[in-house]
């Protein structure tokens, strides 16, 4: 049993990849009783990041250029502003306000940068746990030849026993990680998506980081987007940890 929940934390599943810069390889699944690759286990085996992106490419630049031209327009109007402040105390909110003009525009071509960190650290991180789950579970029949499974395997074959006692409590087991193997396959997807979506505003959201600051000194785009973004790279194992 190859898709279970165990491969999914593990960032084992290629369509689960939000590693959109570097994208992760996989190997493909053998086909067919003489070990061939079969063309549908070739398809699989590419990361669902390689697959969508050139298009969070193309709108990241896209929304770049659009982030530029706007950073360079709120400078005009800080230039402005100062030149015609009447008051030292006005010049002074202005000039603070160039300062986060300047976060912002760092911001805004260092984004990328900030992103494949993130990704780096989710994923060694992953990695740190997923090194025992690989590992997975041996399983004797008898006289015959060892072999190597996952949990999802494991439940599925005890499940399999002579024991009533024994077929009824794995068979619960197995319905369990089936619906699991659901639950987690919908928040991945939605991980997926959100970290897309995440990726390709990063820079209209740092241009709203000097208007933001120029109230309350407080930036709540910038935080709510990190906020999101943490959220939905925790939820899934905040959902294992409660299993």
């Amino acid at each position: 049993m190859l898709y279970a929940p165990e491969n999914i934390f593990a960032n084992n599943i290629a369509a689960l990849d939000v590693n959109f810069l570097r994208p992760n390889t996989y190997q493909s699944v053998y086909g067919g009783g003489e070990q061939k690759f079969s063309e549908d286990a070739e398809k699989a085996s590419k990361s669902g990041a390689t697959k969508i992106r050139d298009t969070i490419a193309n709108w990241y630049k896209s929304f770049r250029n659009i982030a530029i031209v706007a950073l360079l327009s709120i400078l005009i109007y800080l230039g402005i502003r100062i030149l015609i402040g009447s008051t030292a105390e006005d010049k002074a909110k202005y000039k603070e306000a160039i300062k986060d003009w300047v976060v912002a525009l760092c911001l805004v071509f260092f984004m990328q940068f900030i992103i494949s960190a993130i990704l780096m650290v989710s994923e060694q991180i992953t990695e740190l746990f997923s090194n025992e789950i690989n590992e997975g579970y041996v399983v004797q029949v008898g006289d015959d030849k060892p072999f190597k499974t996952n949990l999802m395997g494991l439940v599925r074959f005890r499940a399999q026993s002579k024991s009533s006692g024994e077929v009824g409590a794995y068979t619960l087991i197995y319905g369990i990680l089936v619906v699991y193997t659901c639950v987690f396959t919908f928040m991945y997807y939605k991980r997926l998506l959100y970290v897309a979506f995440f990726t390709m505003i990063s820079p209209l959201v740092a241009v709203t980081y000097p208007i933001d600051r120029y109230g309350d000194r407080k930036s709540t785009s910038i935080e709510f987007s990190i906020k999101g973004t943490c959220r939905k790279y925790c939820n899934a194992t905040n959902s294992f940890n409660h299993i």
